[in-house]
């Protein structure tokens, strides 16, 4: 298996993607056309059901890093991890 990840983004557009939601977020890379397939959280999305149902009905494929309580219904991700 081969995973190639290109991270080029510099403080203004991170300052551009501060403090919105994940549709928003998801919206803009598309409207950009930064091309990704995948959004990996890192401590966030347990309790995210409507963006990742979001992001999985446009294809995205999702994957939660998260160590937050969660309710009982759990997000549709590709993966979960929360220990």
């Amino acid at each position: 298996m081969k995973l190639i990840i290109e991270f080029t983004f510099n403080y203004a557009q991170w300052l551009w993607f501060k403090h919105i939601t994940i549709d928003e977020m998801i919206d803009r890379f598309e409207n950009n056309d930064y091309k990704i397939n995948t959004i990996l959280t890192a401590d966030n999305g347990t309790n995210a059901n409507e963006a990742v149902s979001y992001a999985k009905n446009k294809g995205y494929t999702v994957l939660i890093t998260d160590h937050h309580l969660g309710s009982d219904d759990y997000p549709i991700a590709d993966a979960l991890v929360n220990p």
